[in-house]
């Protein structure tokens, strides 16, 4: 297989989530595999400590950032890139990457870690609810359900980006790779009416699990707990599962990450005096080894998410997963344990089965999705100037 000189570009969010792993992640196997990788990172962490004028103008910097573009540039032509490979501009990169690529006549992929470009907030989630109006309807219902981080202003300032690179045609440069054939789906109903993507620049790549990760399973004992990994906040369902927890016969729950709803959680376990630990955020590999200790995985997500990278870990480590029974979670866990409403969930911890068969489907290890990757770049590239 042909080797590459690859430009990485990531933007970290402030609360680490799985974006940033994945980014790490094939950053370190197409190293592995003896492409010459060069990185081009951001981190939201930046934004605290800006002055207040940077602070005003960072909306104006989020559309189109004149420092990105100019970075870009000089990165492509000092280390002769074959290819720029984005996992997420948003906030401090911005779209202006496309615009240095094109200049450059460099190709650009980007990997869809969200919706957001159909939807302000990248969910496809309002009101504790499925919400597809913006890409139905147009953004400016974004704007009227302040949408992004409940703020009118701010939901505007992402609306109009979207609107100003939709209108550039930028994203009809930019080649996509869509986690899962469901993501895609969205991106192909929609762009019927945007009109705004060149459908034959989709392809499709899984997140992978590296087996390096997994802990020795010969040296995990199963606990009698259950465990939820992933961020506090609304959209993952972790506060239902919480207000449901003193109906499942004192079962343990652990629960393992951070975020808004952290300090409410905490609240409600105390009061209650419900069975459930709170660890915070953990490093990778204790958190594996978490999982691979656990009964089940519970994965209560309301939302489509856009893959599910902690269910495919949890088979990896030989735990059953119980997941919501929506979007790629469904898809990921179809052999498992799925529910539709509170009294589903309760069913499934009551009545679960240790025992069950835990089946992994082709294409998840490092070493296929290397295969898939590199394939990709080489359609990309032999294409180029198309």
């Amino acid at each position: 297989m042909k080797k590459y000189n690859v430009l990485l570009v990531h933007n970290f969010y402030k609360v680490t989530g799985g974006e940033d792993t994945v980014f790490c992640n094939e950053k370190q196997m197409l190293i592995e595999k003896g492409n010459c990788i060069y990185e081009y990172t951001r981190d939201n962490r930046e934004i605290d400590k800006l002055n207040v004028i940077r602070k005003v103008f960072l909306p104006f910097t989020n559309i189109f950032s004149l420092k990105t573009y100019r970075d870009i540039k000089k990165y492509i032509k000092k280390h002769k890139i074959d290819i720029v490979h984005v996992h997420n501009y948003h906030n401090l990169i911005s779209p202006s990457i496309i615009y240095a690529c094109k200049k450059c006549n460099v190709p650009i992929v980007q990997t869809i870690h969200n919706f957001r470009l159909l939807c302000p907030n990248g969910l496809l989630f309002r009101d504790n609810r499925i919400c597809e109006e913006c890409p139905r309807a147009g953004l400016k219902k974004s704007i009227k359900y302040r949408c992004y981080h409940k703020s009118r202003l701010q939901t505007f300032f992402v609306m109009l980006a979207l609107k100003i690179h939709r209108k550039m045609k930028a994203y009809k440069y930019v080649n996509f790779i869509f986690l899962t054939e469901f993501n895609k789906s969205k991106f192909v109903e929609y762009n019927k009416s945007l009109k705004c993507f060149d459908e034959k620049k989709f392809f499709i790549k899984p997140n992978f699990v590296d087996e390096n990760e997994i802990p020795e399973l010969s040296e995990i004992r199963k606990k009698d707990q259950f465990i939820y990994a992933g961020r506090l906040s609304n959209e993952k369902g972790i506060l239902d599962l919480i207000n449901i927890w003193n109906k499942v016969n004192n079962e343990k729950l652990i629960v393992c990450g951070s975020g808004p709803l952290e300090k409410e959680i905490k609240n409600i376990v105390q009061n209650k005096k419900l069975n459930v630990e709170m660890l915070g955020q953990l490093k990778h590999k204790e958190l594996l080894k978490k999982i691979a200790e656990s009964k089940a995985l519970i994965f209560p997500s309301r939302v489509y998410e856009t893959f599910g990278l902690s269910i495919l870990e949890s088979f990896f480590v030989n735990t059953p997963v119980i997941s919501y029974n929506l979007g790629n979670a469904a898809l990921l866990n179809h052999h498992g344990y799925l529910f539709n409403n509170d009294e589903e969930l309760i069913n499934c911890i009551k009545k679960f089965d240790p025992n069950k068969e835990i089946i992994i489907e082709p294409g998840y290890t490092k070493k296929e999705n290397y295969e898939i990757l590199i394939n990709i770049y080489d359609s990309i590239i032999s294409r180029k100037g198309e």
